[in-house]
């Protein structure tokens, strides 16, 4: 795949999500296929300590398939 601003987009949505968890989130890829219904969980797993805007720009930023996912630029 050609690069686009949705990698950029993804990769700062999982280190907004390391930081918001503080947790180690190698297990949400399975060899290089990240585990949608894991990450989809740990978001909602956030609800109760985040914003509903928060929990939202993060769900958006990590949309597993970039045509899903939001952009800038």
């Amino acid at each position: 795949t050609s690069y686009t601003w949705k990698h950029d987009v993804f990769t700062f949505g999982m280190t907004l999500l390391h930081a918001a968890t503080l947790s180690n989130l190698d297990y949400l890829y399975k060899g290089h296929q990240m585990n949608a219904s894991q990450l989809n969980n740990l978001i909602s797993q956030m609800r109760s300590r985040y914003s509903g805007t928060f929990i939202e720009l993060i769900g958006k930023m990590l949309a597993v398939s970039p045509s899903q996912r939001v952009s800038w630029g």
